[in-house]
């Protein structure tokens, strides 16, 4: 599995010009920065349902858009 959150906080910045911190989603979503920081290192072993749902709406607030798991996390094969 890959976790997309840098692909996120790009889209972020490419369209509101603004960068997406581990501050502005630990503050927002109440997630700690070691939850925020294996995730974005791939590192997460197991991440439950709740998690997904805050991360899914911090970025869907900042993108004006819905999304999915698939935005969120990719199926990549070893």
């Amino acid at each position: 599995m890959k976790w997309k959150l840098s692909e996120l906080q790009g889209r972020v910045q490419a369209k509101t010009g603004q960068n997406v911190t581990y501050e502005d989603m630990m503050t927002a979503t109440g997630l700690s920065k070691q939850t925020i920081t294996n995730l974005r290192m791939d590192r997460a072993k197991q991440v439950g349902v709740p998690t997904m749902e805050k991360l899914l709406d911090f970025f869907s607030q900042r993108l004006g858009e819905p999304l999915t798991t698939s935005d969120l996390l990719e199926y990549r094969p070893e």
